[in-house]
């Protein structure tokens, strides 16, 4: 009767071994595949926001260009109007 249950009790653990090895090791590729997902939705983070730290980067660069385009015509055009000045007060002493 001792070697009956003794007997039961290992095919039971046998039965269960069985039963539970491939569950661990699909456990552990679940577990490997939730880590993947995980890394991947980090990076496609990381990217998404790179994007958009590359298209505010560049709209600001854009609005500096413009700003430096106005300043130097702003420039160029106080000189245009000096060198006028300088002319017509040069053609009033001429006469």
């Amino acid at each position: 009767m001792i070697r009956f249950i003794g007997r039961q009790r290992m095919a039971n653990v046998m039965i269960c071994a069985i039963i539970l090895v491939p569950t661990i090791a699909h456990a552990d590729d679940t577990q490997a595949l939730l880590q993947r997902i995980e890394a991947l939705e980090a990076q496609q983070k990381a990217a998404e926001k790179k994007a958009q730290f590359d298209a505010i980067t560049e709209e600001r660069d854009r609005a500096q260009a413009r700003i430096w385009d106005s300043i130097e015509r702003d420039e160029i055009d106080r000189k245009i109007k000096s060198q006028e000045r300088d002319i017509e007060s040069l053609e009033f002493y001429d006469r």
